[in-house]
């Protein structure tokens, strides 16, 4: 049966933050979520997306008199009950948020006591985590300008600031997305490092809906990066409701991450006709998704953490309240959008394979070009939407799996958050037992296709050194490495060169995890007999290790746990003038 938004809204989402609302408002304190408490020293965010979901709860029985006075009621004491905990970043933004939405509706007097009101203007405000000296962010990466930006905004309008800083905020991000940008338009997220991921591609999204909310327009610039942002975003679309696939907090947040910027850009008249048609039926499918995969009715709770799944230490299960709260806050603000832009009474359209068959079998979108290129390339292959992201990662992030320069696909090419694992991509020890690997320092990128293949290329005349926290130069290895993809294959060929005299090495190795099952050893191939992947073959090192790693920790990803690894190797040798691995993956 066909459903839509609305329905969804109607038939799963609210009733789930109702049942939430229940469960704080009885238990308070000691409410446990499968075995995880609730309200703990490590989720600081929980007590400021209480009080937006269940504001949002309040006002959506505002015609319900009686259920409107009960709640009205309760949330006054969980408002009160709120205060209390900690705030910090995310946690502030959401209690601006939702007490921003009780003054429109003209009730923030009846819920909010003046003691209460007092406390959450002290512990929101965005001087606790801004310099106001130079409005420097303290220790945190560039997307929190625009958590920044938001608690201003919204203290301005709730006459608790005067200040007139929200502006300048946006100022400041506006001018860092220019400045490491090289003028291409996306948000590194670090200060010229090179991070490139989902945070950059979703602020436009994000800072575009909180000035439309607080009636702030929207520059035409801020504009105009929502474009880019949606010029990915509309690739990635599919059957299956998957958002982004590589990259820190991901997961669910992947996904709701193409509905946050394609709703408000449809809202605001950013795509075109047929493009909001498109793109309204993706996100009408990631809501089907997240209702039938990542909400969980045996936890009553979503799901990021159990039965084989895993994501970033960011996202623990200690969040798992929030996480809750704050998800399906995005389906419902994604829902309002494309309420104003009158899409959420349709179902999703007959011809939708045929329009996903229209976009592009192969994209390239730039993200940096200056002394290291950035970018990323979306493949789509039949039932395959890939992207293959050539980022730095920036420091603490560029040696994680999820941010390796390889093909990533969710349910097919997928990694387990926080792993730091030499997936598809050979990590190499010296002499001295210095770990190296090719990740860093892209040049000369090029991208050519034809009807046929799509084939990217690029240098690297340093190796990272991994040993720090943020990547080190090698120097004395140069690399050139090229990606072929052509219908059910992909290749890739780096091939080393020395500098000079010839370097020892005690090892290079690789290893590929994989959804697929019952691998065969044919030669130099690895075949599988249950699975997308049919087949993987390397050339330049040597088969070690296979292995059942199903259940593992280290190999469960956002969907689930891998199944099989192979591991290579190559021991005691030298590069001289050049030396080369290749592999080819086939699939079904």
């Amino acid at each position: 049966m066909k459903t839509t938004f609305r329905e969804i809204i109607d038939r799963c989402i609210i009733p789930h933050i109702e049942y939430y609302f229940d469960e704080v408002y009885r238990e308070r304190e000691n409410l446990t979520i499968d075995g995880v408490k609730a309200f703990n020293s490590i989720d600081v965010f929980v007590a400021g997306k209480l009080i937006n979901a269940f504001s949002y709860l309040v006002v959506e029985f505002s015609q319900d008199q009686d259920k409107f006075a009960e709640y009205k009621e309760k949330l006054r004491e969980l408002v009160d009950f709120a205060s209390n905990l900690e705030f910090k970043t995310w946690g502030s933004l959401n209690c601006m948020t939702g007490l921003y939405r009780l003054k429109k509706q003209g009730i923030l007097s009846e819920v909010l006591r003046r003691e209460t009101r007092e406390r959450l203007k002290e512990k929101c405000d965005w001087r606790r985590f801004v310099n106001l000296d130079d409005l420097s962010l303290i220790e945190l990466p560039t997307n929190y300008y625009g958590v920044a930006f938001g608690v201003s905004r919204y203290m301005e309008l709730l006459g608790w600031d005067d200040s007139g800083y929200s502006r300048k905020l946006l100022d400041k991000l506006m001018a860092h997305i220019e400045t490491y940008s090289g003028g291409l338009g996306y948000m590194d997220e670090t200060k010229g490092e090179g991070r490139f991921d989902r945070y950059s591609l979703l602020t436009p999204g994000e800072l575009s809906a909180m000035l439309t909310e607080t009636k702030t327009e929207v520059p035409a610039r801020l504009l105009e990066l929502l474009r880019k942002s949606c010029d990915v975003h509309l690739n990635l679309a599919n059957e299956e409701g998957d958002g982004f696939s590589y990259g820190r907090s991901i997961g669910p947040y992947g996904d709701t991450s193409s509905m946050e910027v394609l709703s408000i850009a449809a809202c605001l008249d950013v795509l075109s006709q047929e493009e909001k048609e498109l793109a309204y039926i993706f996100n009408l499918k990631s809501v089907e998704k997240f209702v039938n995969f990542w909400m969980d009715q045996d936890m009553k709770s979503v799901n990021l953490w159990d039965k084989g799944r895993r994501t970033d230490g960011y996202r623990n299960k200690n969040r798992i309240l929030g996480e809750n709260l704050s998800l399906c806050m995005q389906l419902i603000g994604t829902y309002e959008h494309w309420t104003k832009a009158g899409f959420s009474d349709k179902t999703v359209a007959a011809d939708y394979p045929e329009k996903l068959q229209k976009l592009p079998q192969f994209s390239f979108h730039k993200f940096l070009q200056g002394e290291y290129d950035r970018g990323m390339a979306i493949i789509r292959d039949g039932k395959h939407v890939i992207s293959l992201p050539l980022i730095n990662g920036g420091a603490t992030k560029y040696q994680c799996t999820p941010y390796l320069p390889i093909p990533n696909a969710n349910r097919f090419l997928e990694t387990g958050a926080d792993t730091r694992h030499p997936n598809l991509v050979p990590r190499l020890v010296t002499d001295t037992g210095v770990e190296l690997m090719p990740i860093s320092y892209f040049k000369q990128m090029n991208c050519k296709s034809d009807k046929d293949a799509l084939v990217i290329s690029y240098d690297q005349d340093e190796l990272a050194n991994l040993e720090e926290k943020a990547p080190k130069k090698f120097h004395g290895i140069k690399t050139k490495t090229a990606y072929r993809f052509t219908q059910g294959c992909i290749e890739r060929e780096e091939t080393y060169y020395s500098e000079g005299a010839a370097q020892q090495f005690q090892e290079m190795n690789m290893e590929f995890a994989t959804f697929s099952k019952k691998p065969e050893v044919n030669g130099n191939r690895i075949v599988f007999g249950e699975g997308d992947i049919l087949e993987i073959e390397v050339f330049g090192l040597e088969l070690c290790d296979i292995l059942c790693v199903e259940g593992n920790p280290e190999y469960c990803t956002s969907h689930g746990s891998l199944q099989t690894l192979v591991r290579w190797r190559k021991r005691d040798f030298a590069i001289n003038e050049h030396r080369s691995v290749k592999w080819v993956i086939k699939y079904r």
